[in-house]
C-alpha cells in the first residue's frame, strides 16, 4: 500500500508552491461543477481522492489547521451542488484529518491507514446492516443488458454456466463489498499521501522507500485466520463477516507479494518490457491463479522473508500489529 515514513509530520513554513494552490483551486472549482447534469457521478470519486492529496500536500506546507481550511471549502459546495455525493467527500476530508492527526502524534503510518479508514468502515457496516445493495436495479439493467448482447456469442451448453458464474461472482461481489470498500479507500488514501510528496516542498516528507520493500503488519495473519474461523464455523452474519476478513487480508497480502515479485525482478535485471508482458498475461490469461499465489507469496514471507531484507528479531511476529515499533521497523503504507 505504499510505503513507510520514519518520522512524523513537524511542518515548517516555507512558501507555498504554486502547483499546490493550482490544484486546490481546481479541486474547487470542480466540486463547485460537480451538480450541474449529474457530473457528480464522475467528479465525485475524483474530488474524493484528490481532497486527501491536497490535504496532505497543505499539512505539509503549513500543518494540519491549514489543510482542514483548504478541503472544508470543497466539502461544503459538494454538499451544496451534489448532496448525493456528499458521504464519499466528506469521508475523504476526515480521514485526511485523522491520518495526518495520527502522524503528527508520532503513530507509524500503518496506525494512520487504521484509524483514518476506521470511520469509513464503520459507515460502510452500518450500510450493510440496513441492507444497501452495491448492485441497485439500474446497475443490474445495464449488466443485464450486455450480458444479453453476448449471449449469441456462447453455445447454449455454455451460456448456462456463464450464467451461473457470473450470478455467483455477483454474490460472492455483494458478499464481500464492504471489505472492498474499506481496502479500496485505505489504498486511495496513500497513493494520494505519496502524490502529495510532489507537491510539498523538497525537504518537507521523509524519504520513503522503494515499492519492492512494501512491508505490510504480520498482524493481518491474525485476521486472515479469525476469518477463515468465521467462514467455516459460522453462518449468516459470522460468514459475511468473515468472508470479508479474508478477502481484505488477502488484498493486503496481495500487495507484500506484487512487492516481492518486483523484488526478484530486480534482483534478475528484467527490463520494463518482459515485466509489463509478464503482469499482463498473468492478469489476462492467469488471474486466479495469478492472484491466490501473489496472496500466498505475501502471506508466508511472514515467515520466510523472501526478500531478506528484514533485521534480525525485528518483523517475525505474525501477531506484532499493534505493538509498539521502531522507526526502522514502521513499513506501513504512505
Amino acid at each position: 500500500m505504499g510505503s513507510p515514513e520514519e518520522s512524523t509530520l513537524h511542518p515548517t513554513r516555507p512558501a507555498v508552491p504554486p502547483r499546490l494552490f493550482a490544484l486546490t483551486v481546481a479541486v474547487l472549482l470542480a466540486a463547485a461543477v460537480a451538480g450541474f447534469g449529474g457530473a457528480e457521478a464522475a467528479l465525485a470519486p475524483l474530488i474524493s481522492f484528490a481532497i486527501p492529496v491536497v490535504g496532505f500536500a497543505w499539512a505539509a506546507t503549513r500543518g494540519l489547521p491549514a489543510a482542514l481550511v483548504a478541503i472544508a471549502p470543497a466539502v461544503v459546495l459538494v454538499g451544496f451542488f451534489a448532496p448525493a455525493a456528499l458521504p464519499g467527500v466528506a469521508a475523504a476530508a476526515v480521514a485526511t484529518g485523522i491520518w495526518v492527526g495520527v502522524r503528527n502524534a508520532g503513530g507509524s503510518a500503518w496506525r494512520a491507514v487504521l484509524f483514518a479508514t476506521l470511520p469509513f468502515a464503520l459507515w460502510t457496516v452500518f450500510l450493510a446492516a440496513k441492507g444497501y445493495d452495491p448492485f441497485p436495479a439500474d446497475f443490474r439493467t445495464w449488466f443485464d443488458s450486455i450480458v444479453a448482447e453476448s449471449r449469441s456469442n456462447w453455445p447454449p451448453e455454455r451460456w448456462a454456466e456463464l450464467e451461473a458464474s457470473t450470478e455467483s461472482a455477483l454474490a460472492f461481489a455483494r458478499r464481500t463489498w464492504v471489505a472492498s470498500e474499506v481496502t479500496w479507500f485505505a489504498a486511495l488514501l496513500a497513493i494520494a499521501a505519496g502524490l502529495a510528496r510532489r507537491l510539498a516542498p523538497h525537504g518537507e516528507w521523509p524519504a520513503r522507500e522503494p515499492f519492492v520493500r512494501l512491508e505490510v503488519p504480520d498482524g493481518f495473519v491474525g485476521v486472515l485466520i479469525l476469518g477463515l474461523a468465521a467462514v467455516l464455523l459460522g453462518q449468516g452474519v459470522v460468514e459475511t463477516v468473515g468472508w470479508n476478513l479474508v478477502f481484505a487480508s488477502a488484498l493486503v497480502f496481495a500487495a507484500r507479494g506484487l512487492a516481492i515479485q518486483c523484488f526478484w525482478m530486480d534482483r534478475g535485471r528484467l527490463g520494463m518490457l518482459a515485466r509489463v508482458a509478464y503482469f499482463l498475461a498473468s492478469v489476462l490469461l492467469f488471474l486466479p491463479v495469478f492472484a491466490f499465489v501473489t496472496s500466498a507469496l505475501g502471506l508466508f514471507d511472514a515467515w520466510f522473508d523472501f526478500r531478506r531484507h528484514r533485521d534480525e528479531g525485528k518483523g517475525s511476529n505474525p501477531f506484532s500489529m499493534f505493538q509498539q515499533s521502531s522507526g526502522d521497523d514502521q513499513r506501513g503504507a504512505e
